[in-house]
């Protein structure tokens, strides 16, 4: 839903910012300021539907349903790794799971979620090996890779959630 309202936002800015290219060699002088008045104000009108298209689609994202006991211990706006995409969308961390929320503002939204018990490492990463805002999460042999906001605080909370999730080793038996 929230795809195809951005696709045609972002292709209605790609045709003004084609037209700004051409303008100059198309509109006669006397009409050129008429051009860039008009030029800004569609330009403005189309970011701002961009951006309003933007917030519903993270408030949707947001509002995924989990479970009703499902308590939410950390939730925020986050992009998700796959492959060689980044996803964006919402990341809440629960008792059980790490859950990702994609808002499907560029993409089709949908939810991935991995469960705490099955965490085997997590560190920190960072952006295009530059910008340290990225944790790296492997669960099993998948490794998932989150750019969030307070990455420090990310971690702790997932590695104290993840913590209580882990079986307690018990004495070993051979029967």
């Amino acid at each position: 839903m929230f795809a195809d309202m951005s696709k045609k936002r972002i292709l209605g800015i790609v045709g003004l910012l084609a037209a700004g290219v051409v303008a100059p060699f198309i509109v006669p002088p006397a009409l050129e300021h008429q051009f860039k008045v008009r030029f800004v104000l569609w330009g403005v009108a189309l970011l701002v539907a961009l951006l309003r298209d933007f917030s519903a689609a993270t408030q949707a994202a947001s509002a995924v349903a989990l479970p009703p006991d499902t308590v939410v211990i950390l939730e925020g706006p986050a992009n998700f790794k796959n492959g060689w995409v980044m996803i964006g969308g919402v990341l809440k961390l629960t008792r059980d799971q790490l859950v990702f929320s994609a808002h499907g503002f560029a993409q089709k939204a949908r939810v991935y979620a991995w469960e705490l018990r099955h965490l085997e490492e997590l560190q920190p990463a960072s952006t295009l090996g530059l910008v340290p805002n990225a944790i790296e999460a492997r669960f099993g042999s998948v490794r998932s890779k989150f750019v969030v906001e307070g990455r420090d605080a990310w971690m702790s909370a997932i590695r104290a959630a993840a913590a209580k999730r882990r079986p307690v080793p018990g004495p070993i038996s051979n029967v």
